[in-house]
């Protein structure tokens, strides 16, 4: 599974819930919080490979909840939620139906989402980024097992009881990191190893018996870790991966989580709740509590994320009892630089929204006070955000996409247009003996594709129609391969030997060199240039595309 996404989600239920550190004692007998940085990454790349799973994508908010209000709208009739008397009422019952939705999407993805993801072991130790992880497997399996039950979060959630009409509390409690377990090769996978045990093993060469990582979740996990829904904040793995604290990992999605709920500028909290949200025990004193996390953080927020903390005591005599964060961002955001670019991109070419200029309509927006009910065009401003924060994301992901395998969307005739923020067809033609091209918005059978969420989900579509027709090397065998070094032909009827062989093999199917081949079958071997004049081998990316055309000068 590749990874092409760095903005990272997060429900908001999630950011404010309260952490429960594990205690561990130390080699010395002292106890201490079992939170690291190491566990903050592995958690930050569990949650990337889960949310960029194809399973995940599947799980679209507007279709579940088109699903909720149709099993649940005889509830809503017997509990005469559909019949308000006044404004007041109106808006309560509104709120009811909301929760009564989200305990549904709960409860359906506890039975339908699968709970097992099995992940290649290198491509998981290296987004992780934990230099000490990739030195060697003894270390990266240390790491992981070091990581395991670090935390706890504790994760208030409304409940809508449908036989009585009262809401309540719920408390989950969620394990920052979901259950992982070594995905080994059949010729151990018997003999009953976990982590642990595999780490401490002798066996000569753990690497090769590795096949991947599967990592198990549990219900309550997968629901407030998808984020699917409106109510999320986002943050950018890459730039978490910086920080230097465990407990900024927590503080980041925390200010955030309440700085966008109603674009608060200043953030108060009480001494102890701040230390519950920060997974900090009651008995510090507060000036150990300042000075060993609360300036550590601000620092690390500071120099690391787009941001600039400060902080401001508030006291009762002469005790601190509560402190307040002043936030501000940094007008290079590139999130918000998006939004209301995107903003003015959607209105300008695909509504009759009067725009004349789109970059200036988009500093317009960028420097009004903008209230979240205000309408815009036929959206109003909180449904624009929330639409555009999905947009960034997806926009990235297809840059990305665009960068690792130009290939694919040359196969496929496709563009990105950053100014319409969407995917088009481009369409060779000749005019007056001379070779022009034009772009078209592509169409499907429901709808015309106008933004990058769009575009993204008819990528995809492409992507799984291209996995059914595409090939590996290792599907083709046996086959002849003519080795030019050695002047003699080679049988490759194994797996071993198109290791043995693969770069050559690799390289001569890269420069469309055919005649190294051959099968035994005709119609094979006509299969097989098939392949390689349509580059559709899983092996050969765009990238190693230009490092052969380096080494071999071709075109």
């Amino acid at each position: 599974m590749s990874l092409k996404n760095d903005l990272l989600y997060y429900r908001r239920s999630y950011a404010l819930s309260k952490i429960k550190l594990e205690q561990v004692e130390d080699s010395k007998g002292r106890k201490r919080a079992s939170t690291s940085i190491n566990s903050e990454r592995i958690a930050d790349t569990t949650r990337q490979f889960l949310q960029g799973n194809v399973e995940y994508v599947d799980f679209k908010y507007d279709r579940l909840s088109k699903m909720a209000e149709e099993e649940l709208k005889n509830d809503f009739e017997r509990l005469g939620l559909n019949h308000p008397k006044n404004e007041r009422e109106r808006q309560s019952f509104q709120k009811k139906k909301r929760i009564a939705i989200s305990n549904w999407q709960e409860k359906y993805i506890e039975e339908n989402f699968p709970r097992k993801l099995r992940i290649d072991f290198d491509d998981f130790i290296r987004a992780t980024n934990i230099q000490k992880a990739q030195h060697s497997v003894k270390k990266a399996l240390d790491i992981l097992i070091a990581a395991q039950n670090s935390n706890f979060y504790e994760i208030e959630h409304l409940q809508l009881d449908l036989e009585t009409g009262k809401v309540e509390t719920g408390i989950s409690r969620i394990s920052a990191l979901p259950a992982i377990t070594l995905w080994l090769d059949e010729s151990v996978s018997g003999d009953g190893y976990t982590l642990e045990s595999f780490a401490e093993a002798d066996i000569k060469n753990k690497r090769e018996l590795i096949r991947g990582l599967e990592i198990e979740f549990s219900p309550k996990y997968l629901f407030h870790v998808l984020s699917i829904g409106n109510d999320y904040v986002t943050s950018h793995k890459s730039k978490r991966e910086k920080l230097s604290h465990a407990a900024s990992y927590k503080f980041d999605i925390l200010i955030s989580s309440l700085q966008f709920s109603k674009n608060k500028k200043t953030i108060t909290f009480d001494i102890e709740d701040l230390k519950n949200q920060l997974g900090v025990s009651s008995d510090i004193e507060y000036k150990y509590f300042k000075r060993n996390t609360i300036n550590k953080i601000i620092t690390d927020i500071n120099e690391k994320m787009n941001k600039k903390v400060e902080l401001k005591e508030h006291r009762t005599g002469r005790k601190v009892t509560s402190v307040s964060f002043i936030i501000e961002e940094d007008s290079e955001n590139p999130l918000l630089d998006f939004i209301f670019h995107y903003i003015s991109s959607q209105l300008f070419y695909f509504s009759k929204y009067n725009i004349k200029n789109i970059e200036q309509f988009s500093s317009y927006l960028k420097n009004k006070e903008i209230p979240d009910e205000e309408e815009i065009g036929d959206k109003i401003f909180a449904e624009w955000k929330d639409e555009a924060e999905k947009a960034f994301t997806c926009e990235n992901d297809i840059l990305n996409m665009l960068e690792a395998d130009a290939l694919f969307f040359k196969r496929n005739n496709l563009i990105y247009d950053k100014k319409k923020h969407t995917i088009m067809r481009e369409i060779s033609y000749t005019e007056d003996g001379e070779d022009k091209k034009k772009y078209h918005l592509i169409k499907t059978e429901t709808t015309t594709i106008k933004n990058p969420i769009e575009s993204l989900r008819y990528i995809n579509q492409l992507e799984r129609e291209e996995i059914k027709n595409s090939v590996h090397v290792i599907d083709l065998i046996p086959f002849g391969y003519f080795d030019y070094g050695k002047r003699k032909w080679v049988k490759i009827d194994t797996a071993d030997k198109v290791v043995q062989y693969k770069e050559k093999i690799y390289k001569d199917i890269a420069i469309k060199k055919t005649e190294s081949f051959t099968f035994d079958d005709s119609t094979k071997q006509d299969i097989f240039i098939y392949y390689v004049e349509k580059n559709m081998f899983n092996e050969i990316s765009e990238g190693y595309l230009k490092k052969i055309q380096k080494i071999f000068d071709f075109d």
